[in-house]
C-alpha cells in the first residue's frame, strides 16, 4: 500500500468553492498532475459514479467530521470501491491517551465553538469503528492505532 500526502503538493482547487466539480493541480518535483474533484455532501449525498469505480479510496480524516452517523457515507464507499480493493481510512483515536489527559485537566474534546465541519464532532474509539466498517460490509485487513 502507498499512501500519498498530496498536502505540500497542492496549488490550487478551482471552482469548489461554490459547490460545483473542478480539478485539484498537483505539482511535485518533475510531477505534475491535474485530479478530478467532485463535490458532495458525503453524509447525504449519492456520489453519480457508477459502482466499483474504484482499486482505493482515501477517506482521510473525515469521519470524525460528519454531524451524523457515517453509515451512508460508509456504504457509498463500499459501492464505489471494486470487490476485493482497499479502503484506507484515518482518524483520531477517541481513546488515545492525550484525549483522556485533556478530560482530566477540563478541556472538552469537541469543539462546538468551531464552525460546522470544521470541528471534531465525535471522536471513535477503535473497537467501535472497526464494528461501523464491518456493518457497512468491509473486512479489516489492517488496525493501527496509537495510545
Amino acid at each position: 500500500m502507498i499512501a500519498l500526502d498530496f498536502s505540500q503538493m497542492c496549488r490550487h482547487v478551482e471552482n469548489t468553492q461554490d459547490r460545483t466539480n473542478g480539478e485539484l493541480e498537483l505539482w511535485t518535483s518533475g510531477m505534475h498532475a491535474r485530479i478530478p474533484v467532485l463535490v458532495c455532501n458525503v453524509e447525504f449525498e449519492e456520489l453519480s459514479l457508477p459502482d466499483h469505480s474504484f482499486d482505493v479510496i482515501f477517506c482521510t480524516e473525515v469521519i470524525e467530521h460528519l454531524l451524523g452517523s457515517p453509515m451512508h457515507m460508509f456504504k457509498n464507499i463500499h459501492r464505489l470501491v471494486k470487490p476485493d480493493r482497499l479502503l484506507v481510512l484515518t482518524t483520531p483515536n477517541g481513546n488515545a491517551l492525550e484525549h483522556a489527559m485533556k478530560v482530566l485537566i477540563g478541556y472538552h474534546i469537541t469543539t462546538w465553538h468551531l464552525p460546522l465541519y470544521h470541528r471534531h464532532t465525535y471522536e471513535y474509539f477503535p473497537n467501535e469503528l472497526s464494528e461501523l466498517i464491518r456493518c457497512c460490509g468491509f473486512k479489516i485487513l489492517i488496525h493501527k492505532y496509537e495510545i
